[in-house]
Order: C-alpha cells, then sequence, then structure tokens
C-alpha cells in the first residue's frame, strides 16, 4: 500500500519538469444514492473528454458490492483490475 502526499504546486511544477508523460485530469467528487446506499464517486474527465473514469466507494465492502452499474443514470464499463487503467498507465490508454 502506497501512501499518498498531497504536492503542493511549487512541487508540483518541479515534478512536472522531469515527466516524459503528461496528462491532465479534471476531477470531480460527488455522492449517489443508489437502492439505500450512499457512494462517494469520483468522476475524472481526461484530454478533452476522450476517456472518463468513474471510481465508486462505500463506507465498506457489502455497500461497494451492492453498486449496479446498469441502474447508474450512465452507460458504464467496469475495468477494476484492468491495469491499463492504474496510475500512469492511463496515459498509454488515451
Amino acid at each position: 500500500i502506497t501512501n499518498k502526499k498531497k504536492l503542493t504546486e511549487s512541487e508540483y511544477k518541479e515534478l512536472l519538469k522531469s515527466s516524459t508523460v503528461h496528462l491532465e485530469k479534471k476531477r470531480h467528487e460527488f455522492s449517489f444514492m443508489q437502492n439505500g446506499v450512499l457512494f462517494s464517486m469520483k468522476y475524472d474527465e481526461f484530454e478533452g473528454e476522450k476517456l472518463q473514469m468513474l471510481e465508486v466507494d462505500a463506507a465498506n465492502e457489502g455497500d461497494r458490492s451492492n453498486f449496479k452499474p446498469e441502474d447508474f443514470p450512465y452507460r458504464l464499463i467496469e475495468v477494476t483490475g484492468d491495469m491499463r487503467y492504474y496510475g500512469y498507465r492511463v496515459a498509454r490508454m488515451i
């Protein structure tokens, strides 16, 4: 498990100088109620909306497993476990 550290703007700009791949995303966070379960949603838009990703979380594993993608207002494709969508690898998908 990796600990995440929030970067300052100056730390980000310094790291960006040494980066060979650059990909920007815009993140939207919101709550969504489905079948009586409150889900925490993180929606990311990459590179002018060529790729959008939605991360779904809940208070516990039991609640998370109750999420029904087919009941979400938009069409979703499950990519959990597909390493192409993890971390830096997303840049290759675009």
